[in-house]
C-alpha cells in the first residue's frame, strides 16, 4: 500500500525532473545557458518545496491513508512506520531529478546513470546488509532509501557543477559539426 501512497510524492518531484531535462536542452540549444539555469535553480525550489509539503501532509494523514487499503492495524503501522522514515527525507530526491536532468539536457546522459546506479542499486545494497543485520525490522529497510538518495543527489550537484554542463553542453559541439 505504501508505493500506491509514495506516488502522490514521487510523481511531482519525478514530473519537474523530466521538465527540467527538456527545458534545459531547449535552452541550451537557443544559446540561453542563463536561462537554463535560472530554470534549474527554480525546479530545485519547486521539487524541494513539494516534497516538504507533500511529506508534510501526508504524514499528518497516514493512518487514514493506508486506512483506504487495509484495515489490519499491523499493514497500517508498517505503512506508517516506512513514510515516517523515509518522507521527511524525499527532498533528496528533488537533487536526483533536478541534477541529473539538466545534465541529461545538456547531452550528457551516461554519467548521471551511473552515479544513480551506484547509489541506488551499489550503496542500497549495502545498506541493507547493515542495517539489516545490526538493525533488522522493517525501519531497517526502509532506512537505506535516505541515504541513497542524499548520496546520489550531492553527487549529482558535484557533477553539475564541476562538469560545467550548462557552459558546455555536448550537444553543441556535435551540431557546430554538423
Amino acid at each position: 500500500y505504501y508505493f500506491q501512497l509514495e506516488s502522490f510524492i514521487y510523481n511531482p518531484i519525478l514530473a519537474i525532473g523530466q521538465t527540467v531535462m527538456v527545458f534545459t536542452s531547449h535552452n541550451l540549444a537557443a544559446n540561453q545557458p542563463d536561462r537554463a539555469r535560472k530554470g534549474i535553480r527554480t525546479s530545485m525550489g519547486m521539487g524541494i518545496g513539494i516534497a516538504l509539503a507533500v511529506a508534510a501532509v501526508m504524514l499528518l494523514i497516514a493512518p487514514q491513508c493506508f486506512g483506504l487499503f487495509s484495515t489490519d492495524p499491523e499493514a497500517i503501522a508498517a505503512g506508517i512506520t516506512v513514510m515516517q522514515t523515509t518522507y521527511p527525507f524525499y527532498f533528496f530526491y528533488a537533487f536526483i531529478e533536478v541534477f541529473s536532468n539538466a545534465a541529461r539536457g545538456s547531452g550528457r546522459s551516461w554519467q548521471p546513470m551511473a552515479i544513480v546506479l551506484g547509489n541506488m542499486c551499489g550503496l542500497r545494497l549495502v545498506l541493507l546488509f547493515v542495517f539489516t543485520h545490526f538493525i533488522g525490522g522493517i525501519r531497517s529497510i526502509a532506512m537505506v532509501y535516505p541515504p541513497s538518495w542524499a548520496a546520489a543527489g550531492i553527487m549529482l550537484m558535484i557533477f553539475y557543477f564541476v562538469s560545467h554542463c550548462i557552459d558546455k553542453p555536448e550537444f553543441a559541439d556535435k551540431n557546430a559539426e554538423g
